[in-house]
């Protein structure tokens, strides 16, 4: 969202920077970014210098280097019009909040996600509080994560507004549903980090004796520091049905799978189901954050009751027993994400920040 972002505010001639950590290496695209220039970049460095480190140890606590104190006070030299601040979930930015705040400079706030099961400490739930009090706009990208925000703070977000984030196929895709006769396909998306993307769930559903005898493969789709985990757990259960399958476009993923399972223990509002029903398929999904938002259960798609193997096994087996019926289920959930998702989810979200500059 961020980044999209920002090539539409340079496009139009408005003066943009970054302020990002000093990753090693630089992401493809962000990197691609700044080298088409017309941008100001702040680094955060990830680490100290050895001399740093040993001049830390010879002064006084105020006096000592810091990597953030260096990157905040670039960003006072550079003072910024409006900020900007992104998060992964729904706290990890309040340092940055207060420090605008104390320093007159006007943000607003994007949250990808918010956990239910880490909760902040009140001193750190009052850090957000303020933070989010102060923005001129915070949003979410579902309603589930803007009220469990609410109730981490302990009150209301008055100016909270829930946005979409941009997604990586064709608004309106016409692809034909794949063939059924060689057995039924489903891909799990996610990155493979486990005790999010929930991985584990799904394999230890797939190790039942009923499913092992099914006709359906599973693949999951994604990367991440716990693939060599995924691999591990993979050659554990042994199963017939599930593998991991290499990096390809996501619009090809739904040329070949006819439905999506995600047994995710928290979420903003995937991406991956998004997609998924645009392109004509429906989503086997955990009830966490903004899946209920977008899946009416039994209709276009499948809702397990929590992300615990019995409910995504009990989802699965509904789904399964309807599955003549698939074609029909991803169409509907094709027509009603259509009517919840803008057509170009980042010109909308350019011209709500927009508004404020």
């Amino acid at each position: 969202m961020w980044f999209k972002t920002s090539q539409y505010f340079i496009d139009r001639g408005i003066k943009t920077g970054l302020a990002i950590n000093a990753w090693e290496p630089m992401p493809p695209l962000i990197d691609g970014l700044i080298k088409q220039g017309n941008i100001e970049v702040i680094y955060k460095r990830l680490r100290l210098t050895l001399n740093e480190r040993l001049y830390n140890r010879l002064v006084k606590p105020e006096d000592k280097r810091s990597v953030n104190k260096e990157y905040k006070q670039n960003i006072l030299q550079w003072k910024p019009d409006l900020a900007v601040i992104s998060q992964g979930d729904n706290g990890e930015g309040a340092d940055m909040m207060n420090f605008l705040a104390d320093h007159q400079i006007r943000y607003v706030t994007i949250s990808q996600a918010a956990i239910d099961y880490v909760w902040p400490s009140v001193q750190y739930s009052n850090l957000m509080e303020r933070g989010y009090k102060n923005a001129l706009e915070n949003y979410f990208v579902s309603k589930a994560n803007l009220r469990l925000t609410e109730m981490q703070i302990g009150g209301a977000i008055s100016n909270g507004k829930v946005i979409r984030n941009p997604f990586n196929v064709p608004f309106n895709s016409q692809l034909p549903f794949p063939d059924t006769s060689n057995g039924f396909k489903l891909a799990c998306i996610g990155r493979y980090e486990i005790g999010n993307k929930g991985q584990d769930i799904l394999l230890q559903v797939l190790d039942d004796p009923k499913w092992r005898e099914r006709d359906l493969n599973v693949t999951f789709y994604g990367n991440g520091h716990h693939r060599d985990s995924m691999l591990k757990l993979l050659k554990y259960f042994n199963l017939p049905n599930a593998v991991l399958g290499d990096y390809i476009e996501t619009i090809d993923i739904w040329k070949l799978n006819h439905a999506l399972i995600m047994p995710t223990r928290f979420e903003g509002l995937p991406l991956a189901l998004v997609e998924a029903m645009l392109c004509g398929r429906f989503g086997i999904v955990t009830d966490v954050s903004g899946n209920k938002e977008v899946v009416i259960n039994n209709v276009n798609g499948f809702i397990a009751a929590a992300p615990q193997v019995e409910y995504v096994d009990e989802a699965f087996e509904r789904a399964w027993q309807r599955r003549n019926e698939w074609e029909k289920i991803g169409a509907s959930a094709k027509e009603y994400i259509k009517t919840l998702v803008p057509e170009d989810p980042i010109l909308e979200f350019f011209n709500e920040v927009n508004k404020f500059l």
